[in-house]
């Protein structure tokens, strides 16, 4: 473990973790058995994304086309999601907002002539 930090420090210096969080890392390597030295790209658990799933954004196109003047953060509190999830929808519909004070959403042009 120690040559590991040394190596750490060579390379990051002043950034470089402290020795106890190298141990760590050297722990958690060893505890999971695999004998995996490299943690990049290996997959995760964790909540996979789900604020662009299609039914989501069928929610969310008739929410906004009930109400053309609804801001992203009213979205946001009708969706129960974060401002973030709520503009990653409103990207994801390609819709627009008309001025960055007021965040009003209006849909596109192009969306529109599409429908008819």
């Amino acid at each position: 473990m120690g040559n590991i930090h040394k190596q750490l420090c060579v390379l990051y210096r002043s950034s470089a973790v402290e020795r106890n969080t190298a141990g760590r890392w050297v722990q958690t390597v060893k505890a999971s058995g695999s004998g995996e030295m490299e943690l990049h790209h290996q997959p995760r658990s964790g909540c996979p994304a789900t604020a662009t799933s299609p039914d989501i954004l069928q929610h969310t196109d008739g929410i906004i086309r009930a109400d053309r003047c609804i801001t992203s953060s009213q979205l946001a509190i009708q969706l129960s999601a974060s401002n973030g999830s709520a503009m990653a929808i409103i990207d994801a519909l390609r819709y627009s907002k008309v001025g960055s004070s007021t965040s009003h959403i209006r849909a596109q042009m192009s969306k529109e002539s599409h429908l008819f």
